[in-house]
């Protein structure tokens, strides 16, 4: 499966490269409008809220008439002190708290079809696929000769497919064939999980169910 992903991402970017049109990369300040991963055990009672992230983007390949574009997106939001575990003495007394870290990173491609309104504003809706990789972090000071700590990880690789859409505002710097644009969008991208690294756990009753609003702030060049 992690090679039908990097086959899908080799695809993509040769059709850029072979394409002309738009290319763009931009700063994407979001947040979660909704996380699966907020209802689990292992959140405690913190959300993930904040989810920012980054991309780079290419616009204007024709596939049966429409206007087409790809962006592959970076995104990653991690917590401190999610949980606290107290170790004890033989007869109760506390000797120490340990706490665990969470991290999600998302990547993945967003294809998108664009509607242009006019000169300035468009709008644009697509499929989606991408990588997501949950991890679990836990430091463990057990002081054993010079060995001065001992940490446990839990990672949980998926793939997860879904959709977005997006209302771009595009103000060029300069007219002519070629020029430099500023451009800000409002986006929306819905991910549902479709596939696990199970690696021996059981994961049946589990999926992750992502829903993300940005604010995308970037630069492009037009050709």
């Amino acid at each position: 499966m992690k090679n039908a992903f990097a086959l899908i991402l080799l695809v993509v970017f040769s059709t850029c490269v072979l394409a002309q049109g738009k290319v763009r990369i931009s700063y994407n300040p979001g947040m979660s409008l909704f996380n699966s991963e907020n209802s689990m055990r292992t959140m405690g009672e913190k959300t993930i809220g904040w989810f920012p992230g980054m991309s780079v983007a290419y616009e204007g390949a024709k596939v049966f008439g429409l206007n087409v574009g790809f962006e592959y997106d970076y995104s990653r939001t991690s917590i401190d002190h999610v949980l606290e575990f107290l170790k004890t003495s033989a007869n109760g007394q506390p000797l120490e708290s340990l706490w665990s870290d969470f991290a999600l990173t998302v990547h993945g491609v967003d294809i998108f079809s664009v509607i242009n309104i006019n000169g300035w504003l468009s709008l644009a809706i697509g499929p989606s696929i991408f990588h997501v990789t949950r991890l679990i972090e836990i430091d463990e000071l057990r002081p054993v000769g010079n060995v001065g700590a001992r940490r446990f990880e839990d990672g949980l690789v998926s793939i997860c497919a879904g959709a977005n859409g997006a209302a771009t505002v595009q103000i060029p710097f300069e007219e002519g064939d070629d020029y430099f644009f500023f451009f800000s969008s409002l986006k929306l991208r819905y991910l549902h999980s479709i596939w696990f690294d199970k690696r021996g756990r059981n994961v049946d009753n589990y999926y992750q169910s992502f829903l993300v609003g940005s604010i995308c702030l970037g630069v492009g060049y037009g050709f």
